[in-house]
């Protein structure tokens, strides 16, 4: 039997460093969180539009949870703590 039918197909000769797919998953994994990040942000715009505070701030912690960098994010909590006459908990 020849060793790289041995091996598993990602470290078979020809199948590229495994790192590298480890590296792709990751990126995809992080790029898909950004977007459902966005998605509860955009919810959250929605929610506050409407005077529905108490759904905007959790869909705006939502977002926060998820990409808890985003100062727009914080921003929008604050601004929906605000709203319901609560004092800003982050």
């Amino acid at each position: 039997m020849e060793k790289s039918a041995e091996r598993p197909p990602a470290l078979r000769e020809g199948a590229g460093d495994p790192s590298e797919s480890v590296i792709r998953a990751t990126f995809s994994a992080l790029v898909a969180e950004k977007k459902r990040a966005k998605k509860h942000y955009e919810q959250g715009n929605l929610h506050f539009a409407a005077g529905e505070f108490e759904e905007a701030l959790s869909e705006f912690r939502k977002a926060l949870g998820l990409s808890p960098r985003d100062p727009e994010y914080r921003k929008r909590v604050r601004a929906a703590e605000q709203a319901l006459g609560r004092s800003s908990t982050r």
